[in-house]
């Protein structure tokens, strides 16, 4: 009944937030999978606020909250097509943003936590390809700005994607760069049984350039625990 109650533009700004994480979302996403300009989506954004059906997590930073009930009845009112329909934006809304992702990493910050929720509709739709790249990018952004919890979310996704596709290419890359992020926690063992699993990956596919930098990667642990004549033979 409340929603039914809205005009239509904020029913579609709605419809919109329920395909974002619930944890929270940018509004300027939200309105381009609305297909409403940044002006209407604020001003139906102020007007759902005030009818408390959405929550302000951040007015300048333009963050968003839609209630967790809510957001399961606004999927079920939308029916199979018209969710899948609007995912189908919401991916496209973020491949957009992050192809761009060097001029707009800003806007990309907001957004790392959609690159999941993106990916998962993706690889159901059989659009494996597209679910990589834009998980690498969302990485690629997180990992260059600092945002190393998120990086490692993403590229953890990305195994799952990878195991389930069967992709031992993308595998062996996802290991690394956990792998990688795990070495600058300190958290050494971790990150030295990812390398070894890559290593794995490396050898069985014959791929001796990823191999040598697997081996590269394993030394300089290795030396940071003293083990010189290991990390040398590496």
């Amino acid at each position: 009944t409340a929603i039914e109650s809205q005009p239509e533009r904020e029913q579609r700004l709605l419809a919109a937030c329920a395909v974002c994480v619930q944890e929270g979302f940018w509004l300027p996403l939200a309105a381009k999978i609305a297909e409403l300009t940044e002006d209407e989506a604020e001003e139906a954004a102020n007007a759902l606020a005030r009818g408390s059906l959405l929550r302000v997590l951040d007015r300048d930073r333009q963050r968003f909250q839609l209630h967790a009930l809510l957001r399961e009845q606004l999927r079920t009112r939308a029916g199979a097509d018209g969710l899948s329909e609007l995912q189908e934006r919401h991916a496209a809304a973020l491949e957009d943003l992050f192809k761009n992702r060097q001029k707009r990493w800003q806007e990309c910050r907001e957004c790392l936590g959609e690159i999941n929720e993106a990916t998962t509709y993706l690889l159901r739709s059989d659009k494996y390809v597209l679910a990589c790249r834009i998980s690498f990018w969302g990485y690629d952004t997180a990992e260059t700005i600092g945002e190393l919890d998120a990086a490692f979310r993403i590229i953890k996704h990305q195994e799952t994607i990878c195991l389930t596709a069967g992709d031992k290419h993308q595998l062996q890359a996802a290991y690394g760069n956990q792998a990688l992020i795990l070495r600058g926690w300190g958290r050494l063992e971790e990150a030295l049984e990812l390398h070894k699993k890559a290593e794995s990956i490396a050898l069985e596919l014959g791929d001796k350039a990823t191999l040598q930098a697997i081996y590269g990667n394993q030394a300089l642990i290795l030396h940071t625990w003293g083990r010189l004549d290991e990390a040398l033979a590496l």
